[in-house]
């Protein structure tokens, strides 16, 4: 049977007045501003949404807002570990749907042993190293056929001693990436989205400057860097904070000249907020965990750790380790969400909130940027982040900001 074109023309078109006026005679008296509500990063969300015109290339297309995934949109699957991890917790993890590890290198005997059978070229891999030397002779372990990156921000502690050394022995590792910029941790400290997506690009920024007067060029550079974003509970600012930063990205660096688009491209991991775990009902963090993974997997993340409640027992702890991973797998396996490349695209809301997102990180990293840069405005930018968890936290404490099972619809003790 051919495929029969619809026709639309037989439905009438609504205004955005019409729209209003409906609104406002459901709500039989209420203010119509009810239905607005604040954000943390002030953005004032309208109750509708008017159609607008939306200029945005296909996936797979500089400057890459909406992803650069051409076949389908799966992730790596991440788990972090503890120093007491062995090498049989691994294998017995890679067997059951992790596809990415998280470790913390300290010597080339531990890691030996620790990677026994592990076939890196297969999976994801990061570690956690505290210095360049450090970073170095993990990169002189690893199989030049690896996949991942070394968990290291150098100038995440005001300095750029080494990180020469360190690119050197990345560029020959096109799979491995040299540096991770670190946003999940600037969420977990009471930054909001705006915060976090303007720490990124200026700190991302300080890299380009830095090897620019190296000889070393703009594409290996952004070959090597990868950033870590904090996926927090706004459902949909998530997923158009992802786009944002894909957007934002390219634009700065093409004041860099790359030679070719595919510079433009990003890794983007994302990690869930441990700041919204509470010990209160542990259950409920499934539920903020659940959409936090799914606001990550719509934005188009390209791995990702559901950071799992640490519970308070052994058993506990195991639970919520095996849920944290089993919900990506149920997202992909189940909600099919690997399945369709930027799903929320083109809907009037997720590109309203990507453009407002774009626009106010991009004014705060400008102004950081005139402040002296990354380097410069460090130290009193988490400093400032300081009251802002004080806050965030007081808000659930009060009940002005609801958490289900904390401050409201607790769970009843018997």
């Amino acid at each position: 049977m051919a495929d029969k074109k619809i026709d639309f023309t037989e439905f009438q078109k609504t205004d955005f007045d019409s729209w209003k006026n409906k609104v406002i005679a459901d709500l039989k008296g209420k203010d119509y501003s009810i239905l607005q509500f604040p954000t943390d990063e002030e953005i004032e969300i309208q109750a509708i949404i008017e159609p607008k015109i939306i200029d945005r290339n296909d996936p797979d297309i500089a400057p890459y807002t909406r992803g650069d995934k051409q076949d389908n949109n799966d992730w790596v699957i991440f788990k972090s570990y503890e120093d007491t991890v062995t090498n049989a917790d691994l294998l017995y993890d890679l067997n059951k749907g992790i596809s990415g590890i998280d470790l913390t290198f300290d010597s080339y005997h531990h890691i030996d042993q620790l990677l026994e059978n592990v076939e890196l070229e297969y999976i994801y891999s990061s570690f956690s190293v505290k210095t360049p030397d450090q970073a170095c002779q993990l990169l002189e372990k690893l199989p030049g056929s690896a996949n991942g990156w070394v968990n290291f921000n150098p100038i995440a502690k005001d300095s750029l001693v080494g990180i020469d050394e360190v690119l050197k022995y990345t560029i020959p590792r096109p799979t491995f990436k040299a540096f991770n910029i670190d946003g999940a941790d600037i969420r977990n400290r009471g930054g909001n989205i705006i915060d976090e997506v303007a720490y990124l690009l200026s700190c991302g920024n300080e890299y380009l400057n830095h090897f620019r007067f190296t000889g070393i060029h703009t594409d290996l550079v952004t070959e090597n860097i990868l950033f870590t974003t904090g996926i927090g509970p706004n459902y949909f600012f998530e997923m158009a904070k992802i786009r944002a930063i894909r957007m934002l990205w390219a634009n700065i660096v093409d004041q860099y000249h790359p030679e070719s688009s595919k510079a433009f491209k990003i890794h983007l991991h994302a990690k869930t907020m441990s700041l919204n775990l509470h010990d209160e009902d542990p259950y409920n963090n499934l539920l903020r965990q659940t959409t936090e993974a799914m606001s990550a997997a719509i934005g188009g993340v390209d791995s990702m750790e559901v950071v799992p409640y640490q519970g308070k027992s052994a058993d506990e702890k195991e639970l919520f380790q095996r849920m944290a991973k089993n919900i990506q797998l149920i997202l992909k396996e189940e909600s099919m969400i690997n399945q369709v490349i930027d799903p929320a695209g083109g809907s009037y809301y997720i590109e309203l909130l990507t453009e407002e997102i774009a626009k106010r990180s991009w004014k705060k990293f400008q102004e950081m940027e005139a402040q002296g840069g990354y380097m410069e405005i460090y130290d009193d930018f988490m400093q400032g982040l300081v009251g802002k968890r004080t806050d965030y936290l007081s808000s659930i404490e009060s009940g002005k900001r609801v958490q289900i099972g904390v401050n409201k619809y607790q769970m009843v003790k018997a």
